[in-house]
C-alpha cells in the first residue's frame, strides 16, 4: 500500500490527469454562472449535466481513456519498458504482483475520482446556494404529473441522490482503469492498450443501453434500468479483465 501511494504522489503524468479532471469537472460551475442559471445547487453538479451543451460531460466522458491512460492503469507497461516488473515479481510473486496491480488500480482511481466529484458537489452548494430552480418545477409535489417515481425519489432527496451517483461513476471509472491495466498485460504498448480500451469504452457509451444513462441522477430513466447498465457493463469488464489475468498467468507459466 505504502508503495503505490508513494508513486502515486511522485507520478507527474497522474497528477496532470488530475489536474485536467479537476478543470473539466468544475466547467459547469462556471458556465451556469455566466449562464445566470438559477439551478438548486443539488441539480447544478457536474453529473448533473444542467449547462447547455454539456461541455464538462463530454470532455471527461467521451474520453475517459485519455486520463485512464496518464494514470496508474498505464504502470504496468513502464514497469515492463524498464524492467521494473522483474523485480516486483521477484520480490512478492507474479499473482500477487498483478493482482495488486488490479487491486490498487482501482481503488486509487475511484477514491481519486470520488474527491473530484464531492469537491465539485461542495462547490455546488456554496456557490449555488441561494438557488431554488429545478427543471422539473418548484413544488416536489408536482414531480408526481412526470408519472415517474424514481424521479420523484430523487427529487425529494437530492443530497443522498447525489452521492449515490458520486459512488457509481467513480465505481464505472474505477472499472475502466482496470479494463485497461488487464489489457496492458498482454499488449504492452500504450498505444495498442488505449484504442483497445477506448473501443471498449466507445461500444459502451452508445446505443439503447449505454453506460452514460446510468452515471446522470434526475432524469426520466428508472433506477432499475440504471441499474441493469451498470451490471451489464461490471460483468463484461470483469469477463474481459479475467480472461486477460488468466492468460498472462498461464502463457507465462507454458
Amino acid at each position: 500500500m505504502t508503495y503505490y501511494v508513494s508513486r502515486l504522489r511522485s507520478d507527474k503524468l497522474f497528477l496532470i490527469s488530475v489536474l485536467l479532471l479537476v478543470v473539466f469537472i468544475n466547467i459547469d460551475l462556471y458556465v451556469l454562472i455566466v449562464q445566470k442559471s438559477n439551478y438548486s445547487a443539488m441539480l447544478s453538479t457536474f453529473l448533473t449535466g444542467n449547462s447547455l451543451g454539456h461541455y464538462a460531460q463530454m470532455l471527461v466522458l467521451w474520453i475517459a481513456p485519455v486520463y485512464v491512460l496518464l494514470g496508474p492503469a498505464s504502470w504496468y507497461s513502464n514497469d515492463c519498458k524498464c524492467g521494473n516488473d522483474k523485480v516486483l515479481i521477484t520480490r512478492y510473486g507474479k499473482k500477487k504482483y498483478l493482482q495488486s496491480n488490479l487491486l490498487m488500480t482501482f481503488i486509487s482511481s475511484a477514491v481519486t475520482m470520488v474527491l473530484l466529484l464531492t469537491s465539485n458537489l461542495v462547490s455546488s452548494m456554496i456557490l449555488f446556494s441561494q438557488n431554488k430552480l429545478t427543471p422539473f418545477g418548484s413544488n416536489p409535489a408536482e414531480f408526481m404529473e412526470y408519472g415517474i417515481d424514481d424521479l420523484t425519489l430523487q427529487l425529494n432527496h437530492q443530497v443522498v441522490t447525489n452521492i449515490v451517483y458520486i459512488v457509481v461513476f467513480s465505481f464505472i471509472y474505477g472499472l475502466l482503469n482496470v479494463l485497461f491495466l488487464s489489457m496492458s498485460f498482454i499488449f504492452i504498448k500504450k498505444s495498442i492498450t488505449f484504442f483497445g480500451a477506448m473501443a471498449v469504452w466507445f461500444l459502451c457509451t452508445t446505443g439503447d443501453y449505454a453506460i452514460t444513462f446510468a452515471i446522470q441522477p434526475f432524469t426520466e430513466y428508472s433506477m432499475g434500468f440504471q441499474v441493469y447498465i451498470v451490471g451489464v457493463f461490471f460483468t463484461i469488464v470483469s469477463c474481459i479483465c479475467g480472461c486477460l489475468y488468466l492468460y498472462k498467468v498461464k502463457s507465462d507459466e507454458l
